[in-house]
């Protein structure tokens, strides 16, 4: 019976749901292990992981609050409640919080490239140069961390293609695609902005 299970054993059970795509089953087991110990917050952790992949992104973030007040300096549930309150249209919100990822993190080139688009996201719809520009700046930091990283040169381009720079987006789409030669999304818009015609940016 699973209530006569250790809390290693049934976080054990968890994880191997969780890692083998029965996320359901993990969800179910993270919820019996903050039954017995509420104050777990790699526990709340996995749950909110499992909930946002279940498209139940509220609860994951309610998780994901008592994770970070259980432990505020684990950097990855900010990451990951960012992009949960991004999916819920909360930008400014997202925002914040994955700057507080960053912040603890500064050298995750994940944490900065969220941070970025999320920046360029928002300066894209509020037409706000100025936050478009930080975006670059972060990016910016990225690429000296790791200067062969696709995603990285991915959000360069798109930050100056957002900004009418056709050339800057032309040369950073033209370096991602000399390290991955194969990813369509990327070859599409490289095809796109090489038309001398277009005028979508």
């Amino acid at each position: 019976m699973e209530q006569n299970k250790g809390i290693g054993e049934l976080f054990d059970e968890a994880e191997t749901f969780r890692l083998t795509g029965k996320t359901i089953d993990a969800i179910a087991i993270y919820r019996q292990i903050l039954i017995r110990i509420p104050n777990a917050p790699m526990v709340l952790r996995r749950l909110a992981e499992c909930l946002i992949e279940k498209g139940v992104p509220q609860e994951a973030i309610s998780a994901l609050e008592d994770a970070i007040r259980l432990d505020p300096e684990e950097p990855s549930q900010y990451h990951t409640l960012a992009g949960a309150l991004k999916s819920r249209g909360r930008m400014q919100d997202a925002l914040l919080i994955y700057r507080r990822a960053v912040d603890r993190s500064p050298d995750n080139i994940t944490y900065l490239v969220d941070l970025a688009w999320c920046m360029a996201d928002i300066g894209a719809m509020e037409n706000d140069r100025a936050l478009q520009e930080k975006a670059l700046e972060v990016l910016t930091k990225a690429l000296e961390i790791n200067g062969s990283d696709p995603g990285v040169l991915d959000g360069l381009a798109g930050v100056y293609k957002d900004l009418g720079d056709r050339k800057k987006a032309l040369e950073y789409l033209r370096k991602a695609m000399a390290i991955d030669p194969y990813d369509t999304d990327r070859i599409e818009i490289f095809e796109r902005l090489s038309t001398p015609k277009a005028t979508n940016l």
